[in-house]
């Protein structure tokens, strides 16, 4: 019977906007309620799931940056995992003109300038959808509050980088880019949610592994885990776990590897599945 529930957000359990919204607060508070486990599993940042007001709130487990950082109901942190300093200095001298974001715990450095950061970013459909396009008012500034631009290559290895961003729109361009990261394939993962991105962590670090990290803390019966994704990052989370599932929004590659395709994240497919799934245990009288 399952018992704990761990979805991506963007393009999955999040509303067509990318948001969390009242029929997502009154069913998730229900689910608790009723004893259920949550985990968020996520590329955003700490700060990027804030941004969905009342999900933080709420007692769930968080797994952001695709694992590089757990957290418990409590917002404590049980486990940070970053990059080697050799490796991303090896990046940084061998994509100094690509478009890079480079993620601590609590910030995010560019070594672009403010407005060739919005140029661009605001090429990428998803980019602006998620932040240009926002309805909430002010958001661009406080989303753009989070970043350090112009930073110095001196300032970024000074630091625990727990993720490495990069943009890439022009195919060719993109290739070269991802042809330069073989080198470092010993050290780092490149598990990206859109092909347009790639989203660099710690070789041995994964939305999986943070999982089968935090299900070996608290216990878990790795059977009685439900696991929901739409993108490539999701794609180790989604194959390691018996009941996985993907909106029908979700990549063509997904699909192929989850147990079962479920209604699109417009529709609230994993809402509506998780609570189906509640149901059903109801029905048997299966204590949870």
């Amino acid at each position: 019977m399952i018992k704990y529930f761990a979805s991506d957000l963007d393009g999955t359990l999040l509303n067509a906007d990318y948001g969390w919204d009242t029929i997502l607060d009154e069913g998730m508070k229900a689910i608790l309620r009723d004893g259920y486990e949550f985990v968020v599993t996520t590329g955003r940042t700490i700060a990027g799931v804030k941004g969905c007001e009342g999900l933080w709130a709420l007692p769930v487990h968080v797994i952001v940056m695709n694992g590089a950082l757990i957290l418990d109901k409590d917002k404590t942190t049980l486990f940070r995992g970053a990059i080697k300093k050799r490796t991303v200095a090896g990046i940084l001298d061998a994509m100094p003109h690509a478009n890079l974001e480079f993620f601590t715990e609590d910030k995010i450095l560019t070594m672009l300038p403010r407005k060739k950061y919005i140029e661009e970013y605001m090429k990428w459909d998803i980019w602006r959808k998620k932040v240009l396009d926002n309805g909430k008012s002010g958001y661009l500034d406080e989303y753009l509050s989070r970043f350090h631009f112009q930073a110095k290559r001196e300032e970024i290895l000074k630091l625990d980088i727990l993720k490495i961003n990069g943009l890439e729109l022009h195919q060719d361009k993109r290739a070269d880019l991802l042809d330069r990261l073989t080198m470092f394939e010993n050290d780092i993962v490149n598990a990206s949610f859109d092909s347009n991105v790639f989203e660099l962590t710690d070789r041995a670090i994964s939305k999986a592994s943070a999982l089968m990290f935090l299900a070996h803390r608290k216990q878990w019966d790795k059977q009685k885990i439900a696991v929901f994704g739409d993108g490539g990052n999701d794609m180790d989370m989604l194959m390691s776990f018996v009941h996985s599932y993907a909106p029908e929004n979700a990549q063509e590659q997904v699909k192929k590897v989850v147990s079962e395709i479920i209604a699109s994240n417009d529709q609230y497919g994993v809402l509506k599945k998780i609570m189906q799934i509640a149901a059903d245990n109801r029905r048997k009288h299966t204590p949870i």
